[in-house]
């Protein structure tokens, strides 16, 4: 296996000089670390010995509000210096000198790109990235280590996009792997932007926010490395959103198949589900820990040993509908099924879970699934009717729980010790599912939250 390191680091590691710094001895100390992809500057939470800096927002927040006013010919002087001050704070609590500053670029190119904004605001999101690798690049030089910024559109970074989606097509790979390696071979490591790359066009587009995460993936996949590391602020992905509870533990270890399960529209806002789907595709040993800790964290794997517990995490996914179409003997009516699954698939909306019975079939969609599609409710109700001439129709409310484990399929009882908790915190689940490693509950709007912390309670407090 290649000891190649992919590494990414996040906003919270790098919000000041004191992350730069942190960043810094690591990559230093580690040979194998020879990819480095960077988020721009986030909140600092606590800053480190020696900061005085005090930013509470994000420079791509900061970014897109300029963005915003441009667009409404607002001021943009004190955003523009907001932004310049952050990196200059860095900048000079490093001690960088004149060569290596970007705080003295920010200005110009910023005012360039706003005045030529087209249809979206990534080429002006996308240079908090941009400014902050290429800062990285040159405080690494100065600390003595051989590393080069290397641009998206030099490494044929090229994005495609499907529907509301921007990605990087596996038939793009060779070309990536082939700019990045020439850098390798030549004994330099590479530092990268995360966030955005570049359309056939040579328009600049990003990818969803955290999409950092997703560079380093597509990275790691591309060069086939031996690790993904994936430094945040945490000390790994902790077997239930914080929103429940802050304090549970670390997952140790866990498999992609979890992580894609976990990740999936939930609140594990620690990885990026998009950037679970190439290192899972392609196999990548990856490890999510903290930048400002010595941990090993969490470490994801193709699989794992038999022994792990059976349930590895809880996640309370977003909001959904269900569209109850009652009619009967729909169950011996040929083609009902798949007619009404291509009603969803004519208007784009994904279906998450279609439960049936003799004489109703239930559609469960994302309600962000529709709204990116422009599909109202009624719309789709109207196109129900007409193609279906049903009894009735009835519209739920749904919100869902995952829970995830490589041994639930073989875990004796889950099922009933499940349902015997939402029973003890007054919870009706109206569906439920379970198949691979997932048991998902169907539950009634505003009980997700409640059931998630239920089943955390039961079987990981106790």
């Amino acid at each position: 296996m290649s000891s190649l390191i992919v590494a990414k680091f996040g906003g919270s590691s790098l919000a000041d000089e004191h992350g730069f710094r942190t960043v810094g001895k690591r990559v230093a100390k580690n040979t194998d670390m020879r990819v480095i992809v960077v988020s721009a500057p986030g909140k600092i939470k606590v800053p480190g010995p020696g900061s005085t800096q005090t930013n509470d927002t994000k420079v791509t927040d900061r970014l897109l509000q300029i963005a915003r006013k441009a667009r409404t010919c607002e001021p943009l002087e004190e955003d523009i210096a907001g932004v310049e001050g952050i990196y200059r704070n860095i900048e000079d609590g490093l001690g960088m000198g004149d060569e290596a500053r970007v705080s003295g670029r920010i200005r110009e190119t910023v005012l360039g790109r706003a005045e030529r904004l087209a249809e979206d605001d990534a080429p002006v999101a996308a240079l908090g990235e941009e400014f902050n690798a290429r800062l990285m690049a040159g405080y690494l030089k100065m600390i003595g280590v051989n590393a080069c910024y290397l641009d998206p559109a030099d490494a044929a970074f090229l994005v495609s996009r499907s529907g509301n989606q921007n990605y990087v097509r596996d038939e793009d790979y060779p070309a990536i792997r082939s700019r990045v390696q020439d850098v390798l071979d030549n004994g330099g490591r590479v530092v990268f932007p995360g966030f955005y790359g570049y359309d056939s066009g040579g328009v600049i587009r990003i990818f969803g926010r955290g999409g950092s995460d997703y560079t380093g993936a597509v990275l790691a996949s591309v060069l086939q490395a031996g690790l993904y590391q994936n430094f945040t602020d945490t000390n790994g992905i902790r077997s239930v959103e914080p929103s429940i509870a802050p304090d549970a533990p670390v997952i140790p270890f866990m498999t992609h198949r979890e992580l894609n399960e976990l990740t999936l529209g939930g609140k594990f806002g620690v990885f990026q589900y998009e950037a679970a789907v190439p290192i899972s595709t392609y196999g990548i040993p990856t490890q999510v820990l903290n930048t400002f800790e010595e941990s090993s964290g969490t470490y994801i794997l193709p699989q794992v040993g038999s022994g792990e517990r059976g349930i590895t995490g809880i996640v309370h996914r977003g909001e959904f509908l269900a569209f109850e179409v009652v009619k009967s003997g729909v169950a011996n009516t040929v083609g009902f099924f798949t007619g009404m699954l291509g009603l969803f698939t004519d208007m784009k909306i994904s279906v998450e879970h279609a439960p049936s019975s003799i004489n109703d079939i239930s559609v469960v969609v994302r309600r962000e699934s529709m709204e990116s599609a422009g599909v109202s409710i009624a719309q789709l109700v109207a196109r129900i009717r007409n193609a279906t001439a049903p009894q009735d129709i009835k519209v739920h409310e749904l919100s869902a729980v995952a829970i995830v484990g490589e041994g639930i399929s073989r875990t004796p009882g889950l099922a009933k010790g499940i349902f015997d908790v939402l029973d003890g915190a007054g919870i009706n689940a109206p569906f439920y599912s379970q198949l691979g490693v997932s048991f998902i509950l169907w539950l009634r709007n505003g009980d997700g939250e409640k059931a998630a912390k239920a089943v955390y309670e039961a079987y990981f407090k106790s």
